[in-house]
């Protein structure tokens, strides 16, 4: 099998060049062929002739793959994630956490199957939309250039918990139309964000839907006690959250909120959000 190898070399701390090296070594001792590439550093940098490959092999985090589908376009070949970036929230949901040799003997024995992605503003995403107060979390994230992973993700949140304020939103989506204060509103396509977070813990990236979850106003008392439930995903009955199913949500504010997908910021006043049901095509159990 011809196999292209695209690595992100920041990903992970630069986790993600010694895995691809040793993931080329032992793909090629089982007899496949394979090519390296580096993810592009802009727009400007056009994608590789991928066509006579037949399968692609992306190594890093959830950026990586944001930034695969934003400067590349969605692939036409069969593509596998293997772990290997500060956040994999959704290699971790095809890989379930396995050893990388687990991973690479998945991304070329396994099959490819459709899965869902999403569009915001016409950017793509693959985990899901983070307005307000996660928005401010992963800004502070890109920020921190000293702590990586699990723990830097929980230092920018207990930060963020005591800093953010509520911001004033109006949402409408297939018919339903709310207008109040939000603290935080995670659109998601898969169910775990920040290297594990269940925001949005029935998203399911393969039915078509996104999970809406819109926390409203609450005091930061009530935010850190129930910080905990928000990463294991037991927070959806609490009376300041509301959540349900929709395929497109618009979301409007008179000031600017920042924004994550996948990890990546972005600012904006209106946001137009769908999902793409089936666009990737994944390789995955």
């Amino acid at each position: 099998m011809k196999l292209a190898l695209v690595y992100n070399p920041c990903a992970g701390g630069g986790k993600a060049i010694g895995i691809a090296k040793k993931a080329s070594d032992y793909l090629e001792s089982k007899g496949h062929t394979c090519s390296s590439f580096t993810t592009p550093a802009s727009k400007e940098i056009g994608c590789p002739d991928f066509s006579s490959y037949d399968r692609i092999l992306l190594f890093g985090g959830d950026g990586t793959l944001h930034r695969y589908l934003n400067y590349w376009g969605i692939p036409e070949l069969p593509l596998a994630l293997v772990s290997a970036g500060s956040g994999n929230d959704f290699s971790r949901l095809t890989t379930h956490e396995s050893h990388w040799e687990e991973q690479l003997d998945l991304a070329v024995h396994g099959e490819p199957k459709p899965t869902d992605i999403g569009t915001c503003n016409g950017v793509y995403f693959g985990t899901g939309v983070g307005i307000g107060f996660d928005g401010k979390v992963a800004d502070m994230l890109t920020r921190n250039t000293r702590f990586k992973g699990f723990a830097a993700y929980m230092l920018a949140v207990i930060t963020q918990i005591f800093l953010y304020r509520e911001k004033e939103i109006r949402l409408r989506s297939d018919g339903l139309e709310k207008h109040g204060d939000s603290f935080m509103l995670t659109v998601g396509n898969t169910s775990d964000f920040g290297g594990g977070f269940k925001v949005t813990p029935h998203a399911q990236p393969d039915d078509g839907l996104l999970e809406v979850c819109l926390i409203k106003r609450v005091s930061i008392w009530h935010r850190l006690i129930h910080l905990d439930a928000v990463t294991k995903g037991k927070h959806l009955h609490l009376r300041f959250v509301e959540h349900f199913n929709c395929q497109s949500l618009q979301v409007s504010c008179d000031e600017v909120l920042i924004c994550h997908m996948d990890g990546e910021t972005y600012t904006w006043t209106d946001f137009n959000i769908e999902v793409l049901p089936g666009r990737l095509n994944l390789i995955r159990p």
